[in-house]
């Protein structure tokens, strides 16, 4: 069954002191054998990757972490093994009085956990748009992940890379002391060339390129007993 997008699950808007965990509540029903994406943009105040917990008790790992200046990118990923509604999903960055971070959740189908790559990264400051390139023939899902900070603005005009649908993007820019937004772009099949992001408004920001290799069922057993790559 190929790559899909199920729904977005779930959006927080940071950009307040607060305590972690940071919470995030979702909505809808997810299904066991899906997989769900968590994005959490806000500033550098973990020294490790942090943990993600839902409701649900389903277990998240770390794909990817970004660091531009004062701002952080965390992607977390979690194999949906424990199904029915998910009401909210909580970030821990680290300890101590921070500036929280925007959340946002999505949940995927017919995903090939084995075969996870990382295709490019990026990051800047300040900027209205980031450019990457990447070449993932053989992908079968593309996950184009922004982290953008706003500072004192409010982010305005965003446009994912052509080709691209945007699955989320979290945040409103109504924080008190800094905005974060946190977005998710999807496509499914294969890519390459340069992927261009725009908006107005921003600081820091940082881009995770992620896609899963589409694999056939003997893929799959042969990744498992680790016969040829």
């Amino acid at each position: 069954m190929p790559a899909a997008f199920v729904a977005q699950r779930g959006g927080a808007t940071g950009g307040y002191l607060s305590f972690p965990p940071y919470g995030c509540g979702c909505s809808g029903v997810v299904t066991v054998g899906n997989i769900l994406y968590v994005v959490a943009a806000g500033n550098n105040n973990a020294a490790t990757g942090g943990s993600c917990t839902d409701n649900l008790g389903n277990t998240y790992t770390v794909l990817g972490r970004r660091i531009q200046n004062n701002s952080q990118q965390l992607v977390y990923a979690a194999p949906v093994t424990v199904g029915g509604t998910i009401t909210s999903v909580s970030v821990n960055q680290g300890s101590g009085l921070s500036i929280a971070p925007t959340i946002g959740v999505a949940e995927f189908s017919g995903v090939d956990t084995f075969q996870l790559y990382e295709a490019a990264d990026d990051v800047g400051s300040p900027g209205t748009g980031s450019t990457i390139t990447v070449t993932t023939s053989a992908a079968g899902l593309q996950l184009h992940i922004v982290g953008i900070g706003s500072g004192g603005t409010q982010m305005t005009g965003y446009t994912q890379p052509s080709g691209y649908t945007n699955g989320f993007i979290a945040g409103d820019g109504s924080g008190q002391f800094a905005k974060y937004y946190a977005v998710l772009n999807y496509l499914i099949g294969p890519t390459s060339g340069t992927l261009t992001d725009s908006w107005t408004g921003s600081e820091d920001w940082t881009v995770s390129h992620i896609y899963y290799k589409a694999a056939a069922p003997m893929a799959h057993l042969l990744a498992i007993l680790g016969v040829g790559t």
